[in-house]
């Protein structure tokens, strides 16, 4: 679909998109998606197209997903179905432009006034579309009313994570005396405020978040609803590959509301009102002595704490559910593949892939092809080659010397005059 032609791995962009209600009740999935089809989305996605897509277009990647994965939201769907016409990037702009000169009473009067002006013609927006941006957004009320917003909790262990980083202090670098700024990625359960997975590294990162998420499934299953913040880190390519290998369906809080994520706040005020007071120095610590302490004060102190809202403590509340949840597992080799980055390379007629100036062999029946190369994001210089989402090999580099020296073959001399 031309559509599409600029949006770098379709089927991932798709699942972006349907993820937050990959798990929720049909009730809530047409909601979001009649949302999705008045407000428009970004095609490609950060530019300033809209596009309006039918409820329907939506409705089928979600059943093609749940069919097929990721597969499925690679197929080409037509370029005439679903599709309405693109907004200017810079009608926001006119129509507080318009609104300030001359006002506005009602949609169809800020239509009017728009072509009036010149501002538009009757190509760039019909009358029904501009009337669902302006409801949209509020366009002609006035103050918005304050968003209603409900105490919740799930009712078991599993169906949500809530994920954050918080910014530590300064700590000795490994080597040297230079200090280095630490980070936290903790990731809560919603129901039992069992921390399920924590790590200190020295980036906040996609790899911190990366070995602290898959620390966590490894343990405790995979998750229904992982929540977090608009931070690039939630929102990056890989994060949203790897949520979709393993079926987790992936929401951003909206922006600026960080009430949304109450629960994690919370608990980072308690690691600086309870965690801090315990290390005596971070200027004398490294990493893996403040990993080894936190794992402590979690396992011995905030684990057992009885938690003010709960009535008791996290690792009770969690053990009373477990009995009545199902915990959805995967062996450690499925774990370590659904955690791979993936890029594509195209093979050279010499069966030969170049990755980051360095050359790597694959079989010849690959050549001219485009494959699916894998690494881990924690170990960049191991490559893997998937065909159908199935490993092949591990991938090795070029030996020139070895290619330039072919295999000894012995020869009889007296063989050659034998009639």
């Amino acid at each position: 679909m031309r559509l599409f032609k600029k949006v770098k791995a379709i089927e991932v962009y798709k699942y972006g998109i349907i993820s937050p209600v990959l798990h929720g009740s049909e009730q809530r999935q047409n909601a979001y998606f009649r949302k999705l089809s008045a407000d428009g989305i970004s095609i490609p996605p950060g530019s300033d197209n809209i596009y309006y897509l039918s409820i329907s277009t939506f409705k089928r990647w979600l059943k093609e997903y749940r069919e097929h994965g990721l597969k499925g939201l690679k197929n080409k769907i037509r370029s005439d179905k679903g599709k309405r016409r693109k907004i200017p990037h810079n009608l926001m702009e006119l129509i507080e432009k318009v609104k300030g000169e001359m006002g506005a009473v009602s949609v169809k009067d800020l239509h009017r006034k728009l072509l009036i002006k010149g501002y538009i013609t009757p190509s760039d927006i019909t009358y029904e579309t501009l009337r669902k941006l302006v409801n949209q957004h509020h366009l002609l009320q006035g103050d918005k009313e304050p968003r209603q917003r409900k105490k919740f909790e799930k009712e078991f262990i599993n169906e949500l994570w809530m994920v954050d980083f918080k910014q530590g202090k300064s700590i000795r670098a490994k080597k040297g005396r230079r200090l280095n700024r630490c980070y936290m990625c903790a990731i809560i359960d919603d129901a039992s405020r069992l921390l399920v997975g924590y790590e200190w590294g020295l980036n906040e990162d996609t790899a911190l978040f990366a070995k602290t998420l898959k620390k966590a499934v490894s343990i405790y299953g995979i998750p229904r609803i992982l929540y977090c913040d608009q931070a690039k880190v939630f929102r990056s390519h890989y994060i949203m590959q790897t949520c979709a290998r393993l079926g987790i369906s992936l929401i951003n809080a909206a922006p600026y509301s960080p009430e949304s994520k109450a629960k994690i706040e919370r608990f980072n005020r308690t690691v600086q009102q309870m965690f801090y007071p315990l290390v005596k120095d971070f200027h004398t610590i490294d990493i893996e002595k403040l990993n080894q302490l936190f794992d402590k004060f979690i396992q011995d102190i905030y684990h057992l704490k009885i938690h003010a809202s709960l009535e008791e403590s996290p690792l009770k509340k969690f053990q009373k559910l477990l009995s009545k949840t199902q915990i959805n597992r995967i062996n450690h080799e499925q774990l370590e593949q659904f955690f791979l980055c993936s890029i594509k390379r195209k093979v050279r007629l010499d069966g030969t892939i170049s990755i980051k100036k360095t050359y790597y062999e694959v079989e010849m029946k690959y050549a001219g092809e485009i494959v699916d190369i894998r690494f881990p994001v924690d170990n960049p210089n191991r490559f893997f080659l998937f065909e159908n989402d199935q490993l092949v090999r591990q991938l090795k580099p070029v030996d020139l010397v070895a290619n330039a020296n072919p295999p000894y073959v012995p020869t009889s001399y007296s063989r050659l005059f034998e009639k």
